[in-house]
């Protein structure tokens, strides 16, 4: 939503390292071709999720364990293997207050946990703090690493084609 606003040292990196944006297309109010005529003016690449260059008017559903909402059925799960088949595990990192995830459910938590009253823990362990990283190494090596909170994921159960919408705040759109 910020790339318009990007100075000229934002393209140049993205540039130079050979980078290529590839966005979304929610239905929002967001000029999207004038995104992509930024990133071939500056020539970096640019291209839509899924290729289709069309609004993707459905959203998938990445429930995660009520074992924290009800403590009587606690299913706890193997981090391990949950990262080794969520599909979406080091295929949309997300990057927020200095810190990498290997997901995008990671970072979020936290207004998770306010708004509904639940208690997912977030550890220093799900997160790699870019500043404080000693190396290229560092970071790929965390990423190769499950999160602690995967063990809170369920990704046999992801599911998809709901249309696009706003949030009931029903915390069992997310829990099951």
């Amino acid at each position: 939503m910020l790339l318009l606003r990007q100075p000229e040292a934002f393209w140049s990196a993205c540039r130079d390292t050979g980078l290529v944006i590839e966005q979304t297309k929610y239905p929002i109010e967001l000029d999207f071709d004038q995104i992509r005529e930024t990133a071939k003016y500056h020539g970096v690449g640019y291209d839509f999720m899924d290729d289709t260059g069309e609004s993707q008017k459905t959203l998938m559903k990445f429930p995660i364990s009520e074992n924290i909402m009800n403590k009587d059925k606690l299913r706890d799960q193997n981090e391990r293997n949950n990262f080794m088949r969520c599909w979406e595990a080091n295929q949309c990192l997300r990057l927020g207050y200095g810190k990498m995830y290997t997901c995008s459910r990671i970072p979020h938590m936290e207004l998770f946990n306010r708004c509904f009253g639940t208690d997912y823990p977030i550890s220093q362990a799900d997160g790699i703090d870019i500043y404080k990283a000693q190396s290229s190494e560092e970071i790929f090596a965390f990423l190769a690493t499950p999160a602690p909170f995967c063990r809170y994921c369920m990704p046999d159960k992801i599911t998809g084609g709901f249309p696009w919408g706003t949030s009931e705040l029903d915390p069992h759109e997310w829990i099951e």
